[in-house]
């Protein structure tokens, strides 16, 4: 299902790039800790919309699907995962 991968880290990570045209975004989240997005503003530990990597799917498809997306997880840990845009 991915078009493209992400990374993110223990500090703000922009895991995709704002796009006034895209209208949705899939997220997976493939492995790691507990992260926390954040859209359109930095990424806060323990804030926001927080991703497992045990269930770690989501559909974005209102005006946030068009903002840059960021992922923080928690100290130590790398979080990655992919994207499908449409």
């Amino acid at each position: 299902m991915t078009k493209g991968t992400w990374t993110a880290t223990a500090v703000d990570s922009v895991i995709l790039a704002a796009d006034a045209s895209r209208i949705e975004v899939d997220l997976q989240y493939a492995s790691g800790d507990y992260a926390y997005l954040g859209f359109g503003e930095a990424a806060v530990y323990g804030q926001g919309i927080r991703m497992s990597p045990t269930s770690g799917f989501l559909k974005v498809s209102d005006s946030r699907a068009k903002m840059a997306i960021h992922m923080i997880c928690n100290t130590g840990c790398t979080a990655s995962g992919g994207y499908q845009t449409a």
